[in-house]
């Protein structure tokens, strides 16, 4: 069984991911992880179990509260389970190892212009963990997935993320671009050349019907991405981690908002 490792906030916008979150895993059949990461309230407690650190422990309601959408109907048959962790005041290496002894199979996190859990360093979580991490921009409305664009040098693109992203897109019925910008100081693709690249390096290995190759042109990788975005209704947007259009995009590293023209989530996979 899959799991869905959440980090929450509390703040409104974490709420909203939340429920984004649960609608995703109800659509891919996973379990939630909500890790509460700011300090609970005192006020009135419940019984509801959670565990810190790997430990059971309880919780307040007013903390359960922005993270209690397991009593929403879903549209979907899967029903998620959802389980509760307290994780405020727990370092980086202590939360990594939280979302590794979990088996998580994708870290979601909310990014807040507040910038609410200063402590935390979410890239140094990412460098750490084998699973990606997606990135929901305060700004972003997306609800279901429909296009997903991954931004790779088609001769470093890796089978290992198509694979995934295909098992993320198929509920959705999503269809999954390679979007092939050269890396840095590499020549451009021939056409026909890609294309051959692209039909057996990687199509061949991946049975999903919904995959395609765009042999973009434009260099410049935030106009392309703004294009993609705006232009070509992708709603996902997936990147590797230090790898050249990491660098380009996110100039190098994961911070508490996106670039300004990115309104859309980003997954991030480990390199």
């Amino acid at each position: 069984m899959k799991n869905i490792f959440v980090i929450n906030d509390s703040s409104a916008h974490a709420r909203q991911v939340i429920r984004f979150a649960r609608n995703m895993a109800a659509r891919i059949e996973a379990n939630l992880l909500i890790a509460n990461v700011n300090p609970v309230s005192v006020a009135g407690t419940v019984q509801e179990k959670v565990l810190v650190a790997g430990r059971p422990h309880r919780i307040t309601d007013e903390a359960l509260h922005p993270v209690h959408y397991h009593s929403e109907v879903t549209p979907h048959a899967f029903q998620p389970s959802t389980e509760y962790i307290d994780a405020h005041n727990i370092s980086e290496q202590e939360l990594s190892q939280l979302i590794i002894q979990h088996d998580s199979w994708m870290i979601v996190n909310a990014l807040n212009v507040g910038n609410t859990i200063p402590q935390l360093n979410i890239h140094t979580i990412l460098n750490k963990v084998r699973c990606p991490l997606m990135l929901i921009p305060e700004d972003c409305h997306t609800t279901d997935f429909s296009t997903v664009s991954y931004l790779a040098d088609l001769r470093y693109c890796q089978l290992p993320v198509v694979r995934y992203l295909s098992a993320l897109a198929k509920p959705y019925q999503a269809g999954i671009q390679i979007a092939h910008l050269p890396a840095d100081g590499l020549p451009d693709m021939d056409q026909q050349y890609a294309t051959e690249v692209f039909s057996d390096g990687i199509s061949r290995y991946v049975k999903y019907d919904n995959l395609f190759f765009n042999n973009i042109k434009e260099r410049d990788i935030h106009k392309a991405v703004d294009i993609m975005v705006h232009a070509m209704d992708t709603n996902l947007i997936a990147l590797v981690n230090h790898q050249y259009h990491f660098r380009e995009l996110l100039n190098g590293t994961i911070k508490h908002i996106l670039p300004a023209h990115v309104h859309v989530p980003v997954l991030v996979f480990p390199n």
